[in-house]
């Protein structure tokens, strides 16, 4: 009887213990930070956003896929659902939220650090594409009558060959509160929607680029996205500065003027990305930045990220959305001038 006792209590403990070092891995710990980022995003009404004449509206893609190592130790279950559609997307993100927090880890032998890469994509290169060779996310214009879910779910399936609407391959696990100013182009403004999907483990399909849009294709691990030491600083001419005002606007007059009159650089972070190192920067960069900044606040007072870790993230945002400009001439006056403008604009809204 003894023995019997002695035993089970091993057995008790060798459980508890497993239980314990699966929860509190690497890995899991950052299922739970994504899934509490989800979470706290299902707290605000789940809105989406139709093309009309007045602006234009973008959407773009930011899918999350388990690790290649990982895959076969993760236990996601079944979702018996329609086809993902604006009528029910807040019904199945709220589903697919519910599974990721609900994965769990049937071994941790070998698990790597990270428990999740994510998505992007080269441009090709076009001479009459702006963005042509950038790093970006699966996504596009909204074309009439469609809502800016539906252009990111079309766009990708265009670009990569990735069905997102399909709930057994993909879940839907929600959308940015924000709907981001990009630019202005023929005097109206470009306005991004950010929407959030995890490919399932058990669908194991690599992506594939349409030679016409895409170059290639990038996984990225979401642990090197949340590490300071992989960004590096880009020194470059501003590009994107006079797209932030109307052209008929007396701002954008004197900004076109002064970039076009006088030399001037401006640092900003990147991202290298892919064997070429080929940076990511601009507004993907900070549409990620945005992402990490949602990752932090809802994980502080949580044990899934370290005070570390959100003390890394903190500064990744703050450098991420930040420009600096270097004018030689009137370089106080402009420098400041320009800084304070490109804040306000466009880069205030992501770290908000």
């Amino acid at each position: 009887r003894q023995m019997c006792i002695r035993d089970r209590r091993r057995v008790h403990g060798e459980i508890q213990s497993k239980f314990l070092r699966e929860y509190n891995c690497a890995p899991m710990k950052e299922v739970r930070a994504v899934s509490s980022m989800m979470q706290m995003l299902s707290g605000q009404p789940l809105r989406f956003i139709p093309k009309t004449d007045l602006e234009s509206q973008c959407s773009v893609a930011m899918i999350f896929r388990f690790q290649e190592n990982l895959r076969g130790s993760i236990t996601c279950p079944k979702l018996e659902a329609a086809r993902l559609s604006t009528q029910n997307a807040a019904q199945m993100a709220k589903v697919s939220q519910e599974l990721l927090s609900s994965c769990m880890l049937d071994r941790i032998n070998a698990a790597p650090s990270s428990a999740f890469e994510v998505l992007f994509t080269q441009r090709t290169k076009n001479p009459r594409d702006r963005h042509a060779g950038q790093i970006s996310f699966p996504g596009g214009h909204c074309e009439k009558g469609e809502t800016d879910l539906c252009s990111a779910i079309r766009e990708t399936a265009e670009e990569v060959n990735y069905d997102l609407a399909n709930p057994s391959q993909f879940l839907f696990l929600g959308s940015s509160s924000k709907n981001f100013f990009a630019y202005f182009k023929r005097e109206r403004r470009t306005m991004v929607r950010l929407h959030y999907f995890l490919q399932r483990p058990d669908f194991t399909a690599e992506p594939i680029g349409s030679p016409s849009e895409v170059s290639e294709v990038h996984w990225v691990r979401l642990r090197d996205l949340m590490s300071p030491d992989q960004y590096k600083t880009v020194t470059a001419k501003s590009t994107s500065m006079v797209n932030l005002f109307p052209k008929n606007s007396l701002k954008g007059a004197l900004v076109r003027t002064l970039l076009s009159k006088t030399d001037h650089k401006c640092q900003y972070q990147g991202f290298p990305i892919g064997k070429d190192e080929t940076v990511m920067y601009g507004f993907t960069l900070q549409l990620t930045m945005h992402f990490l900044n949602e990752l932090k606040k809802a994980n502080i007072g949580l044990d899934n990220l370290t005070d570390d870790e959100l003390s890394q993230l903190d500064s990744i945002v703050n450098k991420g959305t930040h420009v600096a400009f270097n004018f030689d001439s009137f370089p106080i006056l402009l420098n400041r001038m320009f800084v304070t403008l490109y804040d306000q604009h466009r880069l205030r809204q992501f770290r908000a």
